[in-house]
């Protein structure tokens, strides 16, 4: 395994970023890099890399779901999330990836929304 060579593991990302742009439907390069970001324990430059993806295809499972990982691991919860998705939104309303991820951000730390946000998600 990469970790047992000790490779320098941001070059490991810049190289999975080519391999991404050119090759973006591969789920090995995103689960790849899940463990590479974990082992880091750091997401500097992840949200930038994968508005990159997005601008190639704003629908990439892959992508998404990594992004939902890195939120996760990482408490990026409040970090300009729902602000992200609601530009996405703004560019294509029938973007159904981004109404899950908002609707993950929204309701995917469990617990009962307060009626504000109940009421800003119903406008």
């Amino acid at each position: 395994m990469i970790f047992a060579l000790n490779t320098d593991l941001r070059k490991e990302i810049e190289f999975l970023n080519s391999k991404a742009l050119r090759h973006e439907k591969n789920y090995q390069i995103w689960h790849h890099r899940q463990l590479v970001i974990d082992k880091l324990d750091d997401p500097t430059g992840e949200s930038e890399f994968i508005e990159q993806m997005f601008e190639k295809d704003a629908k990439n499972y892959h992508v998404w779901s990594y992004r939902q990982w890195l939120v996760k691991r990482f408490d990026l919860w409040d970090n300009g999330e729902l602000d992200y998705v609601e530009k996405l939104l703004e560019r294509d309303v029938r973007n159904n990836s981004a109404w899950n991820h908002r609707y993950f951000l929204v309701f995917g730390k469990g617990g009962t929304p307060n009626q504000d946000v109940v009421e800003r998600e119903m406008k």
